[in-house]
């Protein structure tokens, strides 16, 4: 059996206005959508964006929005980053923050409190 990674999923309240921060804030260029879900691709993945969904199959009904996804996002220039999220009116949750393993994190959220890390790492 072998393994790869498909893609990460995040639910939201509201897949069209989560747009406004996926596409037109992180700038991931959106290559699918419809009414309930987005999907973005990034170097590296894809990203899910889909809104609780009662048509989904058994199993989705109880997803949870907001908070801790896992989801890290690489940056070249984490000071910079944040201050452009910042300027955009994004949420920083955790400044920037070096690491016991020398790297940096920060950490947003969007609109539904769904965090995501920013990683610069050099170590």
């Amino acid at each position: 059996m072998k393994f790869s990674l498909g893609a990460h999923l995040i639910f939201v309240s509201d897949v069209e206005a989560s747009k406004a921060f996926y596409r037109d804030i992180l700038k991931l260029e959106l290559v699918e959508e419809n009414p309930h879900f987005t999907e973005y691709t990034l170097p590296g993945g894809r990203l899910y964006v889909e809104e609780k969904n009662p048509s989904r199959a058994k199993g989705f009904e109880n997803v949870h929005i907001g908070g801790p996804t896992g989801i890290v996002l690489a940056v070249d220039d984490i000071r910079a980053a944040v201050n452009e999220l910042r300027r955009a009116g994004v949420t920083i949750l955790v400044e920037p923050i070096q690491q016991i393993w020398g790297g940096w994190n920060a950490i947003i959220a969007d609109a539904d409190g769904n965090q995501l890390i920013l990683d610069e790492d050099h170590a």
